[in-house]
């Protein structure tokens, strides 16, 4: 009856994680957040750009909006050795929008482009009631003086179908859909349990067999031992096929972390560009 009575405690208190996760309970961050930069520029169809994650974070989420512009110009100033104050930035009417950003460097006038591929921002709460917003960027960013092309961004949700299939192994589903916690949480519980239903039955077998060997007077305990292996097995089975179920239903309906997909050029089509050449844009026919 003990060992029935800590195995209901592991299962309490890994539903007390499972819930209370601190993914669980808030939005799971995008793939390329997760991941970072490294991870997107190997997606890459082009290397006439590279990809740049940029975190920033304050109380004031509108000062971040108002601001976000600005890590990425730093990070072009830290690049070429020039100052923010001295960039000038415009917005380009294509489809995505490009950024350019001009500037003048040790080597003389240049010119970067941008693009924006993904937005994500974040609420933060903190117990001594303080708070913050982070707010993450992922741009494309051409070298200097490089040609505004770029392979194509899709941002999409993670597949709940895909989740499903792949949660036949408990928790993986959780891992692709970004909640890495509670992934782990699945898998260890199934892992534990199963563990904790093989050594209960090698008892329960052990102790059937004892029982052959035994005078009337001492049966009682024996098979009292063998009833209580028994039922702590049992009660192991039942946790596994409970978090199974629930491993499969939370990848099929849980909210996951989005994620942005690169492709190559679009097929031959009219589009509007940025110009290199010129201080403006160009009608471009890309096959």
């Amino acid at each position: 009856m003990n060992k029935m009575i800590k195995l209901a405690g592991l299962l309490t208190v890994a539903a007390v994680c499972l819930f209370s996760a601190p993914e669980a309970l808030a939005g799971i961050h995008p793939e390329w957040v997760r991941k970072g930069e490294a991870k997107m520029n190997k997606s890459r169809v082009s290397d006439n750009y590279e990809f740049k994650v940029f975190h920033t974070w304050s109380g004031d989420y509108n000062l971040l909006w108002e601001e976000r512009f600005v890590p990425l110009m730093d990070y072009l100033g830290e690049c070429y050795g020039t100052d923010r104050s001295k960039m000038q930035l415009d917005s380009l009417a294509t489809n995505p929008v490009t950024y350019r950003i001009r500037f003048r460097d040790a080597n003389g006038d240049a010119v970067v482009y941008a693009q924006r591929p993904a937005v994500y921002s974040a609420f933060e709460d903190f117990s001594d009631s303080d708070y913050e917003f982070n707010y993450y960027q992922l741009y494309a960013v051409t070298g200097r003086n490089g040609e505004p092309v770029f392979d194509r961004f899709t941002e999409e949700p993670t597949s709940n179908l895909n989740a499903t299939l792949m949660s036949i192994v408990p928790g993986l589903g959780q891992f692709y859909k970004g909640d890495n916690d509670k992934g782990k949480i699945i898998l260890g519980s199934e892992v534990l349990m199963a563990a904790s239903a093989i050594v209960c039955q090698f008892q329960d077998s052990y102790n059937k067999s004892r029982l052959s060997e035994k005078d009337l007077e001492e049966r009682p305990s024996w098979e009292s031992k063998e009833l209580g292996w028994r039922g702590f097995r049992n009660l192991s089975l039942i946790g596994m096929a409970a978090m199974y179920v629930y491993n499969l239903i939370d990848a099929a309906a849980a909210k996951g972390g989005s994620r942005v997909t690169v492709s190559g050029a679009p097929s031959p089509q009219f589009s509007i560009e940025p110009s290199p050449s010129t201080n403006g844009v160009a009608f471009v026919y890309r096959f």
